[in-house]
This record gives structure tokens, sequence and C-alpha cells, in this order.
């Protein structure tokens, strides 16, 4: 088989070659550009808190390359067990259940706000035996999104050193109640729910220690196990909304006492009141039980970014209306003064030297959202050896293709332009061959 070769010869335009030249760099030297954006940053993960996470270089004004906001991360999914924080930290969330899902088994997520969230229901369990009050609360979560899920906080309060709170906020700050004396070195807000809940605690164990002492005869319950129901009152709402504006409200859903001969007495609020189905709630315990509830349930809705007017850690006109601020005396407890209350009202004079009075009242600085890290993409430059590798094959391929389909649109316009020359120089000749 022979070696063959094109046949190549010049075109003949003036001033052809320079111009291609000139040009050819050019364009050279916007295809290097070009592919520094296309070819010379490879993609890698990062995790990123914020979901509409959009990085900036200085080839967005590429059409290709322009980014679109919220395009580079991806959405979260959460599952049965998992746990989360609100931007407000406040508590620790676990999710308990997911009734309704909108991936087949969890629940997936993207910085959605959680306006849509409520508490349901609390759980406060008191064993006197243990100087311990166990507090569980169950918020509820339906989102426009086809979820719904249960997540629940668990805690326990109690003036015993070697019992652990867990509030995100005040761990580790040194809090010390007993019997109504308050120490406060430190305190920031995200801390302030755990600290007034403590004394909200103490007043309630104050009662019952009184009680026990007047009583002294086994008849005092030794557990105390509550289970509270709320109404809803999602920040969707809207701060006008009547629950959001009135006194917070409510349900005792379930009482359990349990005394020490082991007896165990039980009210249900879905049954009939009867002979063995009455409220065991007395008024030795109905109202440092009610400021309880308030005040946990103020902490809650505050960590879900809810700003309804008459959360007592947002307004202090509301403060006289939702806690009680004494304890009526009864046959077996003798009146006092409610020391929540007293801090909550006048932390300045309550608290002397703390930096209650400089805290109060909170603000809800917006709404509140999971605070997790999404798997988001990450534009990084290639090292510089691969860098100029990957830009001088991508500029090479390109050039190649370029020049190929400029060579061919030229070849075949030069070869046009001869054929109407020839046809030009044609005719004249036959007209005068025939004049002869």
């Amino acid at each position: 088989m022979a070696i063959e070769y094109n046949i190549t010869r010049p075109i003949p335009i003036r001033w052809f070659a320079p111009v291609v030249y000139f040009f050819g760099l050019i364009v050279v030297g916007l295809l290097t550009v070009l592919n520094v954006a296309l070819v010379g940053y490879e993609t890698i993960t990062i995790f990123n808190p914020n979901p509409n996470y959009t990085q900036s270089e200085w080839y967005d004004v590429l059409p290709m390359r322009a980014p679109t906001p919220g395009s580079a991360c991806a959405p979260t999914v959460f599952n049965v067990g998992d746990s989360f924080t609100t931007n407000y930290s406040m508590f620790q969330w676990t999710i308990e259940s997911i009734p309704q899902s909108n991936t087949g088994t969890g629940v997936l997520y993207k910085g959605t706000p959680l306006d849509h969230c409520d508490l349901t229901s609390l759980y406060i369990h008191g064993d006197s035996r243990s100087y311990a009050i166990d507090y569980t609360g169950v918020v509820t979560c339906k989102a426009a999104e086809g979820y719904k899920l249960r997540a629940k906080t668990a805690f326990t309060l109690s003036n015993l050193p070697g019992k652990y709170s867990p509030f995100t906020e005040a761990s580790g700050q040194p809090i010390f109640e007993y019997l109504g004396l308050l120490i406060l070195e430190q305190m920031t807000p995200g801390g302030l729910p755990s600290v007034l809940s403590m004394i909200a605690s103490g007043d309630i164990g104050l009662r019952m220690l009184e009680d026990m002492f007047f009583r002294n005869n086994g008849t005092t319950p030794i557990i105390t196990s509550v289970q509270i129901d709320f109404p809803p009152c999602p920040a969707s709402l809207g701060t006008s909304a009547e629950c959001a504006t009135s006194v917070p409200t409510y349900n005792v859903s379930a009482v359990a006492l349990g005394y020490a001969d082991l007896q165990l007495a039980l009210y249900s609020a879905s049954l009939p009141i009867s002979d063995t189905n009455k409220p065991l709630l007395t008024d030795d315990y109905n109202a440092p039980l009610s400021n309880i509830v308030q005040v946990i349930a103020a902490g809650i809705r505050l960590d879900l970014g809810n700003p309804s007017p008459n959360n007592l850690f947002l307004n202090d006109a509301v403060v006289d209306d939702t806690l009680y601020a004494t304890f009526p005396a009864t046959n077996l407890t003798s009146a006092a003064f409610s020391s929540l209350y007293m801090v909550r009202k006048s932390p300045a004079l309550a608290v002397p030297g703390s930096k209650l009075e400089t805290i109060l009242p909170l603000n809800v600085s917006g709404p509140a959202v999971a605070r997790v890290a999404y798997a988001c993409r990450y534009q990084r430059r290639k090292a510089p050896g691969s860098l100029i590798v990957s830009v001088l094959v991508a500029t090479l391929t390109m050039s190649s293709s370029i020049w190929a389909v400029f060579m061919l649109l030229t070849t075949a316009w030069v070869k046009r332009r001869d054929r109407q020359g020839m046809w030009r120089d044609f005719w004249p000749c036959v007209l005068l061959l025939m004049t002869y």
C-alpha cells in the first residue's frame, strides 16, 4: 500500500495568513480561559450548615457556570432516633416517630422553618426519694412539604450535684439552687429556661417537703407523675392568633400518685369523674405545678422560634397573668412566695449581681430551623500540574476541531471562488473563437 499525502496550495487572498494567525491567537487565549473554568476545577463534598450555600467564583459570568442558589447542597434525611438542635440551642431533640414521610421511610429536610411545630405534651415525673424531677416534652411537626414527625426532649432537674442537666446552652454552667437560694455566676439567654425551670422545681419541692413534714404518717405521695397536653398554637398561626395573645392554657390529662405503702392512685381526664377516678392534684401543688408547666412550655416554644406575645420569656407584661406570685395556704402547707415569680419579675432584686436583668426579656431573632450539616458540592481548583495538563488537552482538542471546521469552510469558499472566476474567463474565449 502506498503512502499518500494531501496536496496543498496557498490561499490566494491578500493578508489572509496574518489575519488568521492574529485571530487564531485570540481564539486560543479565549479557549484557554474557558477551559480553566470548565476543566480546571474538581468537585468535592463539604459540609455546611447553610442549605442555601452558594459558591462565588470568577467564572460565574459564564452562562454554563452560573450558580443556582440552593442547588449546591443536598437535603438531609431524618430517621427515627436521629437527634438535632434548633438554631436557638436550648433543647436537644430526638425524633420519636414519623407518622407521615416524604421520602418513604424518613423525612427529607432542607432548612424549612419549624413554624409548623408546636408543643404537644409535657410529662412530669417527680420522686421525692431521689430529689429529682424528670421532664419530657413532645413536639409535633406537620409541614407543607408532606411530612409529619414527633420529637421529644428529656431532662432531669435536681439540686443534687451528681445530676446532670442536658440543656445545651446551660451545660457546665455553675447553677446551684437549694431551698430558694440561687447563685448565678454565669448566664446566657440559652441557659435561661434551665435556670427558671430549676427554680420552679425548687418551689414545688419545698411544698412537698413541707407536706411530708406536717403529715409524717405515710399518706404523703412520694411519687407524682403527670401528663400535660397543650392545644396547638404553632408560629404559623401568627402573633395575632387568640392562642398567641391570651394566657397559655393546658390540660391535665392524667395523674398518678405513689405512696410509701405501695398504693397507687390514678386519674384520667378522659374518663368520667367517679369514686375511683378523682382529680388528685390539690391546692398544695396546683399553683407551683402551673408555674413549672408555663416556664417549660415557654422555653420549648422559644426554642421553636415562636414569637407569640404571651411568652413569659419575651414579654414582661404577661408575667403577672401567667405565673403565680404566691402559693395559698392549705391544711398542710403555709402560704409562700414563688421564687420563680420573683426572679422573673424583679431579677435585679431577687438575684443581685446576676446578669438576668440585662438578658430579660429575650427576643426571637427569626424562625427556628434544625441545625444540621448539609453535604454541599464545592469547586476546588486542581493542583498546578493537573490543572496545566487538563487545560492544555482541552484547549488542543477544541482548537483542533475549530481549525478543522474553519479550513473546511475556507476551502469550500475558495473553490467556489475559483469556479466562478473560471467561468468568467471561459465565455470571452468562446466569443473570440466564434469570430474566426
